[in-house]
Parts: C-alpha cells; structure tokens; sequence
C-alpha cells in the first residue's frame, strides 16, 4: 500500500507506520510531536481520498506486486 498525503506549506510531517498492526504515527516539525492517527493504514487507504478536520488531503492505493518481479 502507498500513502500520498497532499502538500502543506511551511509544516513538515513525518508518517511512521506500526508493521505489527498498520497504525499509523504523525510527527511534526510544530509542537505537537508524535500523534497516533485514529486509523490505520488500511483504513485510511479504503477510505482514500478523505479529508482530515485539519485539513490534511490523504490519498492511498493498493499495489499488487508478484514475487518474481523482485528477483
């Protein structure tokens, strides 16, 4: 899966994913540090694109990829 996230001037974010379960962390350069979203990566993906109430465009697909393509 990818995760696009339109572009916010003057703030920089960071997106860490949780492997284990799909969570998805934000920090920021502001004050707020790291915030864990209230959806995981999957469900923002099958919701995509949503608009958070900041104001936050997420965007997201599923990309199938077959294992022989790697190697």
């Amino acid at each position: 899966m990818f995760l696009f996230i339109d572009y916010i001037p003057n703030v920089t974010f960071s997106f860490l994913p949780d492997p284990k379960d799909g969570s998805l962390y934000a920090f920021s350069d502001g004050r707020d540090g790291i915030k864990k979203l209230p959806f995981t990566i999957p469900e923002l993906v099958t919701a995509s694109p949503c608009k958070s109430a900041e104001g936050i465009l997420y965007s997201g697909m599923t990309l199938k990829v077959k294992a022989s393509s790697f190697g």
